[in-house]
């Protein structure tokens, strides 16, 4: 009888030994994937050559395909052996050769040791590649260790970044590069890190936890030395790319901050000519520099980190929430500072559900966030949510009063969001107060007030601007307690949509003594200004022609009013003008800039107030010839133009005067009635007026100071100007 080789029996047993079989393969290819670990020799090396067997030794058991393996990475392709270089007694320099097929490492640590802290050099020479990683976990760990790229070097990672659940259970987030602790803390500064000038790839595919990064810090010290370590990474382009899948808050770099009060951890610098995340076309999620509490960053000087932003990205583009949670053991840390000081460019793009720059605390600690920009920043982020802004502080839980994020611009920086708030500091009780300090170029463009509503629990203000350079603003500055010192310019641009017309909206200005300039329509109302000092300048309109309105029952100007005029049709379009629509003004103290004024048609209102005016102007500068300053109105300042008679005119009435110079009196005569006879000097100050009505007379000036002056002749209703020198 023939055997039934489908029966059910059959069957059944032939699926159980195809499952045994599967498994003894899987169990050899299991025990193929062993590690070895490749430790460099400190002493008793042969070179500094990476395929030298001599300068290694290997520990753990393999079996399969490189277990014969002499030296990390001899088989191509095998990535589950460590690479371990570090000093002992003498400085090693290992060096990866040039060869066709890519060394394949699982992870590569480079460390340092007390007697040499200066730490190993590994150096991967130019025609040599480097692969490191396709595992669960952070790939190239640098413990006080320099790596040299004039190659190539591809990094991955297949972990998702933490994990509790098994197997396996990873202690690490998924990175490409990170940054520990040296192993010994250098005396003296000192430099480790990344660089050269070969090509770097990372790329984290299934990275899915909030500190997953490419760069990473993580670090901390009880001892002060660790301000002697500086990890520097040279950046040149690389490629970069990670899960995208994801909703957490991944990043480019990220530093992971002290947990203790007599922590340190080592600074970071990234310099090069920098990198960039996403495009326009495929913007990213995620941020790109997340900042631990008390770590310290340098972007450096001539180095360009850009960030295109996709409109679901929930995580600020650079961002650092500090708590004062003891994670390493008491006593908690009563007081942080982070610093982030751009020396180079950062350039934030695109659209988001969050800010550009968030800064929040937590926790019962002081939590200080000082952010300096030296070079070129720039946020244009399209911000969905109405409490996020191109930069905001905002509330995370803590309740120190001492709290406080400083923002300081020396260089240029751009803060725009079409959307809502240029600068948004948050009034909430637990936010840290924003104070920023510009004596560069701080350009804000934005659509609504900058800060939220006051809190009910906290009616403080929380925004503060001290300004020595240049702020050009189509954002109201609400909200703040502000600053413009005597080299300080606001200039207000017409507004978006969302403001009103003040340029000043809410707060405290308690003495400007820079220079402001107001917008036309919108941004020109100067309310929110209590007093004005001898340095103040207040310019309508800046270049163009504008309306400025001090907005209060009484407004004392001091310093100068600056007002441009081309025509008396239209204020604010024609010519310039300075109102106080609610009450009076007194201009007594201050002077009257009108350089550069054009056109005859007058009377020109260029004050105004509804109260009355108290003047004249203490000096009047940039009047020309037929230009004068008319106070007759009670509620208005008028410049009058009146044709001066023409030279043949005056000839025929034989005006005459003598001596010139004179050191006292001066002798008027003509044929015809001499009016009035008024004196200026080069300021536009009127300093003598002589009603004369009469065709001669005598002038005593022996009181006035030797000079030049301007003798406006009036004869039957025109004007003439002659010079006249005093001795």
């Amino acid at each position: 009888m023939k055997k039934n080789y489908f029966s059910k029996n059959t069957i059944k047993t032939g699926i159980i030994a195809l499952l045994f079989l599967f498994c003894g393969l899987f169990s050899q290819t299991a025990v193929a994937q062993v590690q070895a670990t490749f430790t460099w020799k400190t002493t008793g090396g042969v070179d500094n050559s990476w395929t030298t067997p001599g300068n290694w030794t290997k520990s753990g058991t393999t079996t399969g395909a490189g277990a014969a393996d002499t030296y990390p990475g001899e088989t191509p392709g095998r990535r589950f052996d460590i690479a371990i270089v570090a000093t002992g007694a003498t400085a090693v320099t290992p060096a990866i050769p040039a060869r066709v097929d890519a060394y394949s490492v699982y992870r590569l640590d480079i460390n340092n040791s007390a007697t040499v802290p200066a730490g190993a050099v590994v150096t991967v020479d130019s025609g040599a590649t480097l692969n490191v990683g396709d595992q669960n976990s952070n790939q190239v760990r640098l413990a006080g260790g320099t790596l040299i790229n004039n190659g190539a070097v591809n990094i991955s990672t297949t972990g998702a970044g933490f994990s509790t659940a098994g197997p396996p259970v990873s202690n690490f987030p998924a990175t490409g590069i990170i940054c520990l602790l040296p192993i010994a803390l250098p005396t003296e500064p000192t430099e480790y890190g990344y660089k050269g000038t070969g090509t770097l790839s990372i790329s984290l595919p299934n990275a899915n936890f909030a500190n997953a990064a490419f760069f990473y810090s993580n670090g901390t010290s009880a001892t002060a030395a660790i301000a002697n370590a500086t990890y520097k990474l040279v950046l040149n382009n690389p490629t970069l790319s990670y899960n995208q899948a994801t909703t957490l808050a991944i990043g480019a770099i990220r530093t992971i901050g002290i947990t203790n009060a007599s922590h340190f951890s080592p600074k970071l610098l990234i310099s090069g000519t920098g990198f960039t995340v996403g495009t326009p076309a495929a913007p990213y999620i995620g941020s790109l520099l997340g900042l631990g509490a008390g770590t310290n960053v340098t972007i450096d000087t001539g180095t360009s980190l850009t960030f295109h932003s996709k409109d679901t990205n929930i995580s600020a583009i650079v961002t650092s929430f500090s708590s004062s949670a003891a994670v390493v053991g008491p006593p908690a840390f009563t007081t942080t500072t982070l610093n982030l000081t751009n020396k180079g460019t950062i350039n934030i793009q695109g659209a988001s559900s969050r800010s550009g720059f968030s800064f929040a605390t937590g926790g019962t600690a002081t939590n200080r966030f000082v952010i300096t920009n030296e070079g070129t920043l720039t946020v244009n982020l399209i911000c969905s949510r109405a409490q996020d802004g191109a930069f905001a502080t905002s509330d995370g839980g803590g309740s120190h009063l001492d709290n406080s994020c400083r923002l300081i611009n020396s260089g240029t920086m751009s803060l725009t969001n079409p959307l809502g708030s240029a600068i948004y500091a948050s009034q909430s009780y637990n936010s840290p107060p924003l104070i920023v300090t510009n004596s560069g170029t701080l350009n804000l463009e934005g659509a609504l007030l900058s800060g939220s509503p006051t809190f009910v629990n906290n009616p403080n203000i929380k925004g503060y601007i001290n300004n020595t350079g240049l702020i050009n603003t189509n954002n109201e500055l609400g909200n703040v307690v502000f600053t413009n010192s005597s080299t300080g310019t606001i200039a207000f641009a017409n507004a978006a949509a969302g403001a009103t017309t003040n340029g000043l909206a809410t707060g405290t200005f308690a003495i400007n003594d820079g220079k402001i300039l107001t917008g036309s329509a919108k941004m020109n109302t100067l309310g929110l200004i209590a007093a004005f000092s001898a340095t103040s300048s207040i310019e309508p309109g800046g270049t163009g022609k504008g309306i400025a309105d001090f907005n209060k029952a009484a407004a004392v100007v001091l310093g100068k009013l600056v007002v441009q005029v081309d025509g008396n049709t239209v204020a604010g379009t024609d010519f310039d003008q300075v109102k106080n629509s609610i009450g009076t003004i007194d201009v007594t103290a201050a002077t009257l800039d009108v350089t550069g004024i054009t056109g005859i048609a007058s009377p020109v209102d260029i004050v105004l107030a509804t109260g009355t005016i108290a003047g004249p102007f203490a000096s009047v500068v940039g009047l020309t010839t037929g230009w004068s300053v008319d106070y007759s109105t009670p509620s208005k300042v008028q410049l009058v133009y009146e044709p001066a008679l023409g030279t043949t005119q005056f000839a025929n009435a034989k005006f005459s005067y003598y001596p010139n110079p004179t050191r006292s009196q001066l002798n008027i005569s003509a044929t015809k009635n001499i009016s009035k006879v008024e004196l200026f000097n080069l300021l536009g100050q009127k300093v003598q007026s002589i009603t004369v009505n009469a065709n001669q007379k005598q002038l005593d000036i022996a009181n006035l100071q030797n000079g030049l002056y301007l003798m406006e002749v009036t004869i039957e209703n025109n004007k003439q100007s002659f010079k006249v020198v005093k001795q």
